[in-house]
């Protein structure tokens, strides 16, 4: 459900226009220029970057095992063992920022020869972290990666 928060100013923005055409009688230079600022601030870059996350994890499944993590996409598995994972990167937005995405966020499992990423809509990082996984990778190995806005930019591959 959050994960729609995104669109939210899209929806006020459409509502506004409605709104201004048939009850303010707003001329169309004002009501342009408006349009213009509220969408290249706002309503397209959360456009942008729920329709980034969408696609990465539609028809996407992460599945965790004791030993394994496995995800599983349309063209493509990629299957890294627990014990060889050398780095972690959870790219997040910073927590000062209000915009409406803020709370997007995908991580990145590196192991010698592969990788896998995922984001939020495939799999919350909190539930990997109750599985065994917590108890087999330092925390020295996470990297936190803070920007205003993490788009996605890698999939599952294979550097071999």
């Amino acid at each position: 459900m959050k994960s729609f928060l995104s669109l939210l100013p899209l929806y006020a923005q459409i509502g506004f226009n409605i709104y201004f055409l048939v009850f303010d009688k707003t001329s169309l230079n004002q009501l342009l220029f408006i349009n213009l600022l509220w969408g290249l601030l706002i309503s397209f870059p959360g456009l942008r970057i729920f329709l980034n996350y969408w696609n990465k994890s539609r028809n996407t499944k992460l599945i965790l095992k004791y030993n394994t993590i496995t995800l599983i996409s349309p063209n493509r598995q990629t299957e890294l063992m627990n014990s060889d994972i050398s780095k972690i990167e959870i790219h997040e937005i910073r927590s000062d920022n209000r915009f409406p995405w803020g709370f997007y966020y995908y991580c990145t499992f590196y192991t010698e020869g592969n990788s896998i990423s995922f984001n939020h809509f495939t799999a919350e990082i909190s539930d990997i972290w109750q599985s065994s996984l917590s108890q087999k990778i330092s925390s020295d190995h996470i990297e936190h990666i803070y920007s205003w806005y993490p788009i996605m930019k890698m999939g599952s591959q294979n550097n071999s």
